[in-house]
């Protein structure tokens, strides 16, 4: 996940203006018993959308702007965040009208939205999305709070389109004077397909379905983070190490109320709705009711898997049991664990995999890496200091792929490593519909003075790109061009370099930044060979020349050049004899005898003080007679 932060300084603190790009679009949801069932979802930063809601996160006292893009057709759009300051929020009505209040007499028009709308997607296909809009909230409060859809919420919010805001009121702070070392978010949520499929099929608010509210919401399957339990594909979350202080951020998205429990330890209660409160009670269980959101620290004095789930009883799959909103909430010593990908999972190519460990004493950094062919050989994936990264999952067709993280201590020392438990799988997934970097995308070698064809997918909306690359990493960023296509043939400059990346910024026609990607991991750029205009006229390749003969040996002029060495071979360039040196751009040769159809010419520019310049060979072999 990225977001834009542009720093101003407020007295001594330093606020930052945090930006997010979201869009909605339609997804499909397949659930443990089978059944697939369509959704709507946020996809944050060029992402795609998924019913695994974004998190988003900024500092207290931080402007918060969310550029959101709306690519269903079925309605227009919007996001609240109920907690936070809004820098505007005037209702939407039923009539289109945007006002605080509606028409005097006016008793049958009701709001549809409670803010300005992002617009329904033009139909296609494929659909034409609107936006992107923007949405600002000034001078964050810290805490936790829930990003959901502002429109039509009987159905928007049901569908799938909230998000996580998390608010740190400073670097290891959750509030004011309420430090934490790990922390983790929890969203329940809930699926009533009847309903899904009502929207999804134009049937809602019909004699087929009416609302909601008329035929009865009756949610079948029970998530937490997006995610329903299942005994095939257990919900686990790396929550740090035992001791240490472990924030838990609870949110409910749902329509029903949720009572999380954690067996086998306790809650100490921080804030409910971003509000700390005077007293911290210790309890094992928590009052979630429908869109609130609750901070406690959990409190355990060892390592284990601890179990949250709902006592509400959000605990089966469709009626199937042993499922719905329960997690393994897996807490360490000070030792690192891959959480997650840890065995048996099913990861898309070009999906968002979120990579979880539990922290190394002492570490400073760790090198995450991944594996196709079961530890074989690894490939790069990052080097972070957190616990965790969204990992763009290259396409790949592997049921025996592993991730490997490794950590190190801030000067570099190795301290250890831990690796998948055991093998998951890696679809090939469809081509990205968001701004990717194609090519060079991690593990070339670009040759400076040579060209090449810079290629990235397309962004919906973009009307024009910027190539930048850098040579440290991405440290500094030095500009290629700007262009309107989805590829750009680059004369690669002279550097030498194993840690260079390219990265493609998508701008609406307005010059509204969209998105950005980077080459997936670094390539290589080596010096090359001087650019030249020197060039072998003749023999170029397929001439017969005659011992003893006289022939006329030809080049094109190379810029500074005071003289050049004429060489040739009779054995494809093993060795070189001399012709002779000159300062012109041709030379009378009397051919040697010789018996080879393997034979080259060379020509070699020096400048004035003796410096080499470039130099040229035959294109193809000629051949020398006796």
């Amino acid at each position: 996940m990225a977001a834009l932060l542009v720093f101003t300084m407020i007295g001594a603190a330093q606020a930052a203006l945090v930006e997010y790009s979201l869009h909605a679009a339609r997804v499909e949801a397949t659930m443990p018993s089978g059944e697939v069932v369509p959704m709507w979802g946020f996809g944050i930063d060029g992402a795609p959308a998924s019913f695994v809601p974004p998190v988003l996160t900024a500092t207290a006292g931080d402007t918060l702007t969310i550029h959101l893009t709306n690519h269903l057709t079925a309605e227009p759009v919007s996001v609240v965040i109920n907690g936070q300051r809004a820098a505007s929020m005037v209702p939407t009505w039923t009539d289109g009208n945007s006002a605080l209040t509606r028409a005097a007499n006016d008793f049958t028009t009701r709001v549809r939205s409670f803010t300005h709308e992002t617009g329904a997607a033009a139909a296609g296909p494929p659909p034409v999305p609107t936006g992107p809009v923007d949405y600002t909230w000034t001078d964050l409060k810290p805490g936790t709070y829930l990003v959901q859809s502002g429109t039509h919420q009987s159905v928007q919010v049901p569908m799938g389109l909230y998000a996580v805001l998390k608010v740190h009121a400073a670097a290891g702070l959750a509030y004011p004077g309420v430090p934490f070392t790990n922390e983790a978010s929890l969203l329940f949520s809930e699926i009533d397909p009847a309903l899904n499929f009502a929207v999804d099929g134009g049937t809602y608010g019909t004699a087929a379905y009416m609302t909601s509210v008329s035929v009865g919401y009756n949610p079948k399957y029970f998530l937490i983070n997006g995610a329903p339990y299942s005994v095939g594909a257990p919900l686990n979350i790396g929550a740090g190490i035992a001791t240490e202080k472990i924030l838990l951020r609870f949110l409910n998205a749902g329509l029903r109320g949720r009572m999380p429990v954690v067996q086998d330890g306790y809650f100490k209660l921080i804030a409910q709705d971003g509000n700390p409160g005077a007293s911290i009670p210790e309890q094992y269980s928590l009052d979630l009711t429908p869109g609130k959101t609750v901070d406690a620290e959990l409190l355990l004095e060892r390592q284990g898997s601890y179990k949250i789930y709902d006592r509400a009883m959000g605990l089966t799959n469709s009626g199937l049991s042993s499922g719905g909103m329960l997690v393994n909430l897996n807490v360490a010593q000070n030792m690192l664990s891959v959480v997650s990908p840890n065995g048996g999972e099913t990861l898309t190519g070009g999906t968002i995999h979120n990579v979880q460990w539990t922290p190394r004493a002492g570490a400073a950094n760790y090198l995450l890496r991944y594996s196709t062919n079961g530890g074989t050989t690894w490939l790069p994936i990052a080097s972070v200091a957190g616990t965790s990264f969204d990992w763009t999952v290259p396409s790949a067709d592997s049921a025996n792929s592993l991730v490997r993280v490794t950590a190190y201590d801030a000067g570099g020392a190795w301290l250890g490593n831990d690796v998948s438990d055991g093998p998951f799988t890696i679809t090939p997934g469809t081509p990205p519909s968001v701004l990717a970097v194609v090519s060079p995308n991690g593990g070339e070698t670009l040759v400076g003075g040579t060209s090449f064809n810079v290629e990235w997918s397309a962004h919906a909306g973009a009307a024009n790109y910027l190539l930048r690359y850098s040579t440290n990493g991405g440290v500094n960023w030095l500009t290629i061009a700007s262009v309107t296509g989805t590829s750009f043939n680059w004369t690669v400059p002279s550097a030498d370099s194993a840690n260079c990346l390219v990265r493609v910024t998508a701008y609406g026609a307005g010059g509204s930044w969209l998105a950005n990607d980077v080459s997936n991991a670094p390539f290589t750029i080596t010096p090359g060979t001087p650019p030249s205009v020197l060039a072998v006229v003749s023999p170029n390749g397929g001439e017969t020349l005659a011992g003893g003969s006289s022939f006329n040996i030809e080049w094109d002029a190379q810029a500074g050049a005071a003289s050049y060495l004429v060489r040739y071979s009779t054995n494809g360039g093993a060795s070189w004899l001399p012709i002779a040196s000159t300062a012109g751009t041709n030379f009378n040769w009397t051919v040697p005898s010789a018996d080879s159809a393997n034979c080259l010419l060379r020509v070699t520019a020096y400048a004035a003080g003796g410096a080499w310049l470039a130099n040229d060979v035959s294109n193809a072999p000629f051949t020398m007679t006796p």
